[in-house]
């Protein structure tokens, strides 16, 4: 019921870009305010990094009010076609007047792609998120997922396209997160999956 947005970038020049944002929200269930910066440096073609933070009110239920702190960094790496790779961490602290919502919350992932071959890739991400709460240890949650991948995709007849994939999951929500069907409680897991694919093309419309 009314979020403004307010925000612009600016190129200094051809290597480094900055912004900022405004986000109100005066006529909604919860007041809030947040103020983000950030700036993008580019020192060469193939590198890039990235870095910013947040600074933010939301006006709670009851009076309560949660302040936060968010710090972000990352770097993209991709000299060529053949090779990508990046990596980004965050880092948010929240505080309450009343202590009940004080958490440190910690973000990394990461990706890397390598072709190996005109015909194999190796194909690998991982995503990790870390939430403690000051008040119990039941509040606490994490979420890792890394995942590593050899594709078979043919440069020169894609016919038949195969990946083999190894995932670690460990997926442990803290007692109030709200789960896909939007219930609290939901499960918690530590999964190791094995995956093999294989698509072929039978014709032009039938794989």
């Amino acid at each position: 019921r009314g979020t403004w947005v307010v925000g612009a970038d600016r190129k200094i020049n051809d290597r480094l870009t900055v912004r900022g944002e405004n986000t109100v929200d005066l006529f909604g269930d919860r007041g809030s305010i947040t103020r983000t910066y950030g700036a993008r440096y580019t020192p060469t073609d193939a590198l890039s990094f990235d870095g910013g933070f947040e600074l933010g009110e939301v006006d709670e239920t009851g009076g309560n009010t949660l302040t936060r702190h968010g710090f972000s960094l990352g770097a993209d790496y991709n000299p060529n076609e053949d090779v990508q790779a990046g990596l980004r961490g965050e880092y948010r602290d929240e505080t309450s007047t009343d202590g009940t919502l004080d958490r440190d919350t910690w973000l990394l992932k990461g990706y890397g792609n390598v072709q190996t071959s005109d015909d194999w890739r190796l194909l690998t991400d991982f995503q990790a998120l870390v939430s403690n709460s000051d008040t119990a240890d039941t509040r606490d949650g994490r979420y890792i997922e890394a995942n590593i991948g050899y594709a078979y995709r043919p440069a020169q007849n894609d016919r038949l396209n195969m990946l083999f994939r190894y995932t670690f999951l460990e997926d442990l929500p803290g007692a109030d997160q709200v789960n896909i069907e939007g219930t609290l409680n939901g499960p918690r897991q530590r999964s190791h999956l094995l995956s093999f694919d294989v698509n072929y093309d039978l014709t032009k419309q039938l794989t």
